[in-house]
């Protein structure tokens, strides 16, 4: 997925030639501990954003050292050992 920070807001799209290609999501800060998130096309961006860390927290929040990445020219891959 592609990322773009700017001050307090951000944007996700979708990797070009993918399922998630029409997909998006953007978030801005409302207030000092409120984040707005919009997110449309066929997948849900930002609701697996949140799956991956939920699943990162339950898992001890592994550090980068334990993290592995895959490349293959149809996809990549980032894992981490339960």
């Amino acid at each position: 997925m592609d990322q773009l920070l700017a001050g307090s807001i951000a944007r996700i799209r979708g990797r070009p030639r993918s399922k998630t290609s029409r997909a998006w999501a953007a978030l801005h800060r409302d207030g000092d501990d409120r984040w707005v998130v919009r997110q449309g096309g066929p997948d849900r961006l930002w609701d697996r954003v949140e799956e991956h860390v939920a699943r990162w927290r339950r898992d001890g929040s592994p550090d980068l050292g334990r993290f592995r990445i895959t490349v293959t020219p149809e996809t990549q891959t980032i894992t981490w050992p339960n």
